[in-house]
């Protein structure tokens, strides 16, 4: 059986240079899809929301709740969060997450659940995506392959099911190789990064 140990240390309290309300075209171009993960929204809030004014779809990776995720919410394309996403005052559920996503105008909202399966709402549509039963190797990290993996897969076709369909493949496999990158040997050699 696969283990995996995390250390998340406190939030930082080191002064971070906030992010202004434009593009900087130095960057390139604006991104179809700019991810977020709740921290250091005070630095990040108003880049954020000039990403979704100029179009672009703006994704969360909720891992957990951080503080002004409630203002984050607003400008979400798609949330796609952690089972242990908890919402100050609300049940810890999959339904809860995607009911309080949902009341805030988010189309795109998603609940994983580490070898459960995937369950989601597509502009209220439900649907959910089994994991298949794999002998895991290595899951340090599979919650940002899915992530990178549907923005990917997103930014190129904004297609919510089937994108976060072929992310969970990714990230299912991504479970069965050691490391960080070795993962995508195997997904080249079998098709799959081809396949999307």
């Amino acid at each position: 059986r696969a283990t995996r140990t995390i250390v998340n240390p406190p939030m930082s309290a080191v002064d971070l240079r906030h992010l202004h309300g434009t593009w900087d075209p130095q960057l390139g171009a604006m991104p179809r899809v700019a991810l977020a993960d709740g921290f250091h929204l005070d630095e990040t809030l108003p880049l954020l929301a000039a990403c979704n004014q100029a179009g672009a779809a703006v994704c969360l990776d909720g891992g957990s709740w951080k503080p002004r995720t409630e203002e984050l919410a607003g400008l979400l394309t798609a949330a796609i969060c952690s089972e242990r996403f908890t919402i100050p005052g609300q049940p810890c559920t999959p339904d809860a997450t995607i009911a309080w996503f949902a009341a805030r105008g988010v189309p795109h909202i998603a609940v994983t659940r580490g070898a459960k399966s995937i369950l989601a709402s597509d502009r209220g549509r439900r649907f959910e995506i089994e994991v298949p039963p794999i002998a895991a190797a290595d899951t340090l990290g599979a919650g940002d392959v899915l992530h990178g993996a549907f923005c990917h897969a997103f930014a190129r076709q904004p297609d919510f099911e089937s994108a976060l369909r072929w992310a969970s493949k990714i990230a299912t496999l991504s479970c069965q190789c050691l490391g960080i990158q070795d993962w995508i040997a195997q997904a080249s050699a079998t098709g799959l990064l081809l396949a999307r």
